[in-house]
């Protein structure tokens, strides 16, 4: 699931949350942050920021994280 979280001036924030592709690691979460700026010249690409993978407890945590914000 991949959505925008912030839309300042053409310079476009997305926050995506997939499970993480390996059997090994059941429960596991792939978060990845990117950016797109609409005003640059030419071809427009998406930039990673942060690519982060969280086991089941890391995602509880980051979701209470958000939750104090």
């Amino acid at each position: 699931m991949k959505k925008l979280v912030s839309d300042a001036g053409g310079y476009k924030t997305y926050m995506e949350i997939k499970p993480f592709e390996i059997k090994s690691h059941v429960g596991w979460v792939n978060l990845r942050v990117t950016t797109v700026w609409e005003g640059a010249r030419g071809e427009v690409h998406e930039q990673v920021k942060f690519d982060l993978n969280l086991d089941p407890d890391g995602l509880v945590n980051f979701k209470g994280l958000l939750n104090e914000m």
